[in-house]
């Protein structure tokens, strides 16, 4: 029977299933496409890890972050700044460098977020990540575009034909179906879409089942995590979930801009001949991003 010809009702039915099993299908072959043997992912490198977790504002945290523990900044009544007499200034990645110059003046912890110039040193690792297949490159971003126009054409062409089939007929009970047809669309482009590779999803996935047991051993009372370890427990699972007595401030400082590091894919091209150098701490697995980036019902919805 030909499902162009079922009454409304009957078809935004069909038409739901067909969505699910087709998405379903993207979903299958997306992860199928970007399946690999996982790379070896330096822990040396917090800040490569942190952007793969939460993009350029996880890695500007996690700077500002460091650099408070190492005494190069201070925290105190809701601002952060220069720590007067405090070490001398070493900065490997440019990241630490730019946030560190932010900070000349006291200000927000949360606005260095906003800076363009902390933001660019910090887009630094994305080539690094996109090279290893954790981000998608440019030819990841081509696939997966190719396949979401075949779904949408699927899915629009499928909407569309029934509403020609509709409206010849004198229905006009079509609204159900634009708004179908559209949600449907709309959720096949994020699901061709995510900020991370299959392959990258898998990577953050294995770190944080890899390090859930230091992470809830931090958490024990009287058992106080080194800075290193510290940092890498942020990178994996996010500065706010330094539990550590000396960073009660992270949380509060951040509040306001911790739900953006999820969907922030903001990265950029400009990383100059920093990115350019190898980096000792990414052996066996090619540059690190650079020496200098890294150191550590129907009611007739739809016609008849």
């Amino acid at each position: 029977m030909n499902p162009f010809d079922w009454s409304g009702g009957a078809f935004l039915q069909f038409y739901a299933i067909f969505a699910c099993i087709l998405l379903a299908a993207v979903a299958l072959a997306l992860r199928s496409l970007e399946a690999g043997e996982a790379p070896r992912l330096p822990t040396s490198n917090p800040y490569l890890i942190a952007y793969l977790r939460g993009g350029v504002n996880e890695v500007l945290r996690l700077a500002t972050v460091k650099l408070v523990d190492a005494g190069y900044l201070q925290n105190q009544d809701k601002f952060v700044g220069r720590k007067k007499g405090g070490p001398i200034e070493v900065f490997q990645p440019p990241v630490e460098a730019a946030v560190f110059d932010f900070f000349k003046e006291r200000n927000e912890p949360a606005k260095v977020l906003s800076d363009a110039r902390a933001r660019e040193a910090a887009e630094c690792y994305q080539p690094r990540l996109e090279e290893l297949g954790l981000l998608p490159d440019s030819e990841a971003r081509n696939r997966r575009l190719m396949l979401f126009g075949a779904v949408a054409f699927l899915l629009l062409g499928t909407a569309l034909l029934k509403l020609l089939v509709a409206l010849s007929r004198g229905r006009h009970n079509i609204l159900f179906l634009i708004f179908a047809s559209i949600v449907a669309t709309y959720f096949s482009y994020k699901l061709t879409n995510p900020r991370l590779t299959a392959l990258g999803t898998k990577m953050l996935k294995h770190l944080q089942l890899l390090f859930s047991v230091q992470r809830a051993k931090a958490s024990a009372a009287g058992f106080r995590l080194s800075n290193d370890e510290s940092m890498l427990i942020a990178a994996i699972f996010g500065t706010a979930n330094i539990n550590s007595p000396r960073h009660v401030w992270v949380r509060e400082a951040f509040k306001k801009s911790q739900s953006s590091s999820s969907g922030d894919s903001s990265c950029g091209s400009s990383c100059g001949s920093s990115c350019s150098s190898s980096s000792g701490g990414d052996s066996g697995g090619g540059s690190s991003c650079g020496s200098s980036c890294g150191g550590g019902g129907g009611c007739g919805g739809c016609g008849s």
